[in-house]
């Protein structure tokens, strides 16, 4: 049985109960025996002192620590990829006289480990100690020169993995001096990941943690298939044998004792399922027959509501033959039992033409309907594409390589194929060639290429297809089959009502040749040490001042100006542009709620569209399943969005991107991926771009996406069209959220430094594409790549001081 340890942790004190929810993420560890193990530790002497002092050098970058909650506190990080490769700082001062063998030194640091482990080095005083990895290890020591020890204890591991707490140097009193404080340097060992180290700058982290995380009885809840409940409780030699119980009201639901493991004292209670209350009842901890803490079951059954998002609904048979309709069950059945109870799941079938049907009469496209009311009341909905053909499957090994022929059995035409096979990279599924009657986006794709032969467009797919079906149906099904406020595509404007040379991109060549030069060897050097090619676009004043590529692909050919490039996250501003037009044409306000649009929240009217955009919508826990190609996302997001805390943190997410998307589509009754070729695309004279989701699908050449660039540096003005005003370009421009010090605006975030100006904006990517554009200098940098490559930032900022070093002088 798949053991789920999802954290939650019980500050257990006799006069007050603290209760902290730490995130829940699969797979993650019991640390409360170190915590509590280091807590003993630190109380049994008094050689404990202070890590950090004061800094001597490093690269400012503050984080969020165990300390700091939703705000960043000040830190200085260290990095293996790049020039923030080391920090030094000094200890608090060692007392005169001590009378120890060891001192022990604290401080507050995290590490980021979820791209591996990578490795860091020690120095005392200038001396080279030891080396430590990142290992996602929840606890670890090890041994350095002249018996001192490095160890790390985690208290905190964020949503991405990245584990904070307190890491303690150990030094045999023969090395040390009296009072005398020590010089630390921690620096990276060179690698291709950037895998980064922070030391928080507390200069009271031991303190701190006497004071405010001490306590007698250390505690946490782990989850066994999210059912019953493992309560493992560590404390003192003090209450050996004690014993521990725990009532719901005044009923007995389990006790244990209090019993040495070899380090802590420590008792392990099984709360079976059918004892743990919903809602929001609580349960009382005693130790001794006296209350050491209340656990509150309203944040256990959230967490577990939360774990439900993830909950796949599987098909018996996704492509099938004619006759009847497959059955659908859920694929842990066990573990949804668990997290939410018994329902039952009614089906509901429609055919291509959206009427509703008992069976499968003909080959096509069929959707399913799946309701359910939970314990709780909630109406569940999932929605599953079928395709119905009467083909004999063929059961190829998942480890079998399959070469795709002719879909002619199918009923998918020549034509259709062929048009298929010249897009691969907009159609793939990769898995249609292991088995597709178990695989549900085999059905996506055949019944979209079905439909494609009698319905076709050059900026189709299969995926949008499906995308546009579902769109439709659900319309039907809310009674809104008659659209009222259609977008508007831009309208052409009075060209003499603007500069000519700020309309349509121009080629410029009166800048300095040795500062283009620079330019240049500066992107062939990217390419040799971060072996990854590039298509590098200046663009100043309107007028094109470098344009070259760099490098090979991966096909052995070089890269061209004309190569299509994936853009990455730069579609989030994308589809801030639409948005956009939707807000200038009066369809939306930005701080409407999205209830306003999405009848399934219900009224529930704290989730409002700029916080979709600007990453404040407090989804962080979202899984795969927050995304653009899950049909049933609005009936996800309304089940748990009253228990989500709105607008109190920033945390970068993409169904923020998708939940907009849905806005669009509800209103317009059209598919995303349509609108952006027809109110972006097409009026720009782009020609090459294609995406088919909201947050990370742009394929496009650097110079198109240097058009978008220019639109708005014109203000919403570009190629004869009008997108929209000035007045709503600036309100899509980055400003100072609430939840964080960062500026983020509608697809738009603030970039800064290197010869920027303050108003600069753009966005990243996780490709490693560059897209920046400076109203200040009138500049577009862009440097388009599919991947980052080694010693990215580095280069990133080079190429920027250079191009704005170029257009100052």
């Amino acid at each position: 049985m798949k053991e789920f340890c999802d954290k939650i942790f019980y500050s257990l004190k006799a006069t007050a109960v603290i209760f902290l929810l730490l995130a829940i993420t699969a797979n993650s560890q019991n640390n409360i025996d170190a915590i509590a193990k280091l807590h003993f530790k630190i109380n049994a002497n008094n050689n404990w002192f202070d890590g950090y002092y004061s800094i001597v050098s490093g690269f400012h970058s503050s984080y969020q620590s165990h300390r700091s909650g939703s705000n960043k506190d000040s830190a200085y990080v260290v990095r293996t990829s790049g020039s923030e490769n080391y920090v030094e700082w000094i200890t608090s001062e060692i007392p005169a006289s001590l009378n120890t063998d060891s001192v022990n030194f604290l401080w507050n640091c995290g590490f980021g480990n979820n791209l591996g482990n990578e490795w860091f080095d020690l120095f005392i005083d200038d001396e080279y100690i030891i080396s430590f990895s990142t290992k996602n290890d929840l606890e670890w020591s090890a041994l350095g020169k002249n018996g001192i020890q490095l160890s790390f204890t985690t208290v905190y591991q964020n949503s991405n993995g990245a584990n904070f707490g307190y890491m303690v140097l150990t030094v045999p009193l023969f090395n040390l001096s009296e009072k005398k404080s020590l010089k630390i340097k921690i620096k990276a060992q060179t690698a291709e990941k950037e895998i980064w180290y922070r030391l928080f700058t507390y200069t009271d982290a031991l303190n701190y943690l006497k004071l405010n995380e001490q306590k007698e009885f250390y505690s946490t809840i782990n989850f066994i298939n999210t059912g019953d409940v493992v309560l493992d409780i560590c404390t003192s030699e003090k209450y050996s044998n004690s014993r521990v119980q725990l009532y719901n009201s005044e009923t007995l639901i389990a006790e244990g004792r209090l019993k040495f493991d070899g380090s802590t004292y420590k008792v392990k209670i099984i709360i079976p399922r059918y004892f743990q209350p919903n809602g929001d009842a609580i349960s009382i901890i005693k130790v001794d027959d006296r209350i050491v803490d209340t656990i509150y079951w309203s944040g256990i059954n959230k967490y577990r509501l939360f774990a439900f998002m993830d909950e796949e609904l599987v098909c018996d048979s996704y492509v099938f033959p004619v006759g009847d309709f497959p059955k659908f069950h859920w694929k842990n059945e066990l573990r949804v039992e668990n997290e939410i109870g018994n329902f039952l799941l009614n089906i509901t079938y429609f055919d291509e033409d959206y009427h509703k049907v008992k069976t499968a009469n003909k080959p096509g496209r069929y959707g399913a309907v799946i309701e359910g009311i939970t314990p709780a009341g909630f109406i569940i909905k999932r929605y599953v594409t079928l395709f119905c053909s009467n083909v004999e499957f063929i059961d190829y090994s998942n480890n079998v390589p399959v070469t795709i022929s002719k879909l002619n059995e199918y009923g998918i035409s020549d034509e259709a194929w062929e048009h298929y096979s010249d897009n691969l990279e907009r159609y793939s599924f990769g898995s249609l060639k292991y088995f597709p009657k178990h695989n549900p986006d085999a059905a996506i794709l055949l019944a979209g290429l079905n439909e494609i032969n009698h319905h076709y467009v050059n900026y189709d797919s299969p995926r949008i297809r499906d995308r546009q079906w579902w769109i439709t149906l659900k319309s039907n099904l809310d009674g809104k089959n008659n659209l009222i406020n259609p977008l508007s595509i831009p309208k052409k404007n009075d060209k003499g009502s603007f500069s000519s040379i700020n309309d349509t991109i121009q080629v410029g060549y009166s800048y300095s040749a040795v500062q283009l030069n620079k330019i240049r060897n500066l992107c062939a050097d990217w390419v040799e040490i971060g072996e990854t090619p590039n298509v590098t676009l200046i663009v100043h004043k309107g007028k094109i001042i470098f344009y070259e590529a760099f490098g090979l692909e991966e096909n052995g050919k070089p890269i061209n100006k004309d190569s299509k490039i994936w853009m990455a996250s730069i579609t989030k501003l994308l589809t801030g542009i639409l948005m956009m037009q939707f807000v200038e044409q009066g369809l939306i306000n930005l701080d409407d709620p999205a209830s306003k649009y999405l009848i399934e929240f219900d009224g529930n009217n704290k989730l409002t569209i700029r916080h979709l955009f600007n990453h404040t919508s407090g989804f962080d826990f979202a899984g795969e399943w927050a995304s653009d190609w899950n049909v049933a996302l609005e009936n996800q997001v309304a089940q748990i969005l009253p228990f989500v805390n709105v607008g109190k943190s920033f945390s970068y997410h993409r169904v923020g991107y998708a939940l907009a998307g849905r806005i669009i589509e509800r209103i317009t009754g059209r598919a995303v991926p349509y609108l952006f070729q027809e109110n972006i695309f097409s009026p720009l004279g782009i020609s090459s771009a294609y995406s088919d989701n909201t947050y990370g699908g742009l394929y496009c050449t650097a110079l198109d996406l240097a058009k978008l660039g220019q639109m708005l540096l014109n203000k919403g003005t570009y190629n004869g069209y009008d997108f929209f005003s000035q007045k709503t370009f600036e309100k899509m421009l980055p400003e100072k959220l609430n939840a964080d010090d960062r500026e983020w605006g509608i697809g738009t975030s603030r970039i800064s430094g290197n010869g920027l100006s303050d108003i600069a904006f753009g966005h990243g990517a996780a490709s490693g594409s560059v897209f920046i554009i400076d109203p200040d200098t009138d500049l577009i940098i862009i440097s388009a790549r599919n991947n980052p490559g080694k010693s990215h930032s580095d280069f990133e900022n080079s190429l920027i001081k250079l191009c704005t070093d170029l257009v100052k002088n």
